[in-house]
């Protein structure tokens, strides 16, 4: 039980009620990598809320293995069986590491069907950043991971639109996403949507950009900025 003392000499005793890992399912190694890292995350938090030793965690993981789980676990060396840190660092290596790089994920990436593309746009970006490419910084990166996006996105009338805008950063593309989603909001995206136009539109856009008007040098408007 974790004590303090306060300044006056009083000794303040903390409780922490016991927690086991009784309400955490058992662990499935046959489940998805990003199941098994979830189901990790959750006994080490369980862990931390219960105020658990490692000689305590060592146990509890333990007890919510699988036979076969049993079975590695048994054939690690002695002393890595008894260090929590070393146990934890080979479970994460066994279980818990994706059997493609970060880098193959990334180029073998596709929307889903019930996917947004501005949900599929965070997604790519998150696994993007994984594996280490620098496209938050450099331009040319950028351009590269936007043409990746758009390849793999389902709705063709939304990547001929995205191939013909100006798109510099990521805030621009992610504001025509959005427009999108607006304009969409109640479809789903199994079945994209075609274009619906009243009349021919050439010129114009189905999505919305941002356009920036400059000022000549007397100050007024160019007459075709009007």
């Amino acid at each position: 039980m974790p004590s303090k003392t306060t300044q006056a000499g009083t000794t303040v005793f903390t409780y922490k009620p016991y927690e086991n890992a009784s309400a955490l399912e058992d662990f499935n190694e046959k489940a998805s990598p990003s199941t098994r890292i979830r189901w990790l995350e959750k006994f080490q938090s369980m862990a931390v809320q219960g105020g658990w030793s490692d000689k305590m965690r060592i146990y509890e993981m333990k007890l919510k293995l699988p036979s076969s789980a049993r079975d590695w676990r048994y054939n690690l060396d002695e002393d890595v069986r008894h260090s929590w840190k070393r146990i934890l660092k080979a479970f994460k290596e066994k279980y818990c590491k994706a059997k493609t790089s970060d880098s193959e994920r990334y180029y073998s990436m596709t929307q889903k069907k019930t996917e947004a593309p501005l949900e599929f746009f965070y997604r790519l970006n998150r696994v993007a950043d994984k594996a280490g490419m620098n496209f938050r910084k450099s331009s040319k990166e950028r351009e590269r991971h936007f043409k990746v996006f758009m390849k793999k996105l389902l709705d063709s009338s939304l990547r001929s639109t995205l191939q013909g805008q100006r798109l510099h950063s990521l805030e621009d593309l992610e504001f025509v996403l959005k427009q999108y989603e607006e304009m969409h909001q109640d479809d789903d995206y199994e079945t994209p949507p075609p274009r619906r136009e009243s009349c021919p539109r050439s010129d114009r856009s189905d999505y919305p950009t941002r356009t920036i008007i400059s000022e000549g040098k007397c100050g007024c408007t160019p007459d075709s900025a009007l």
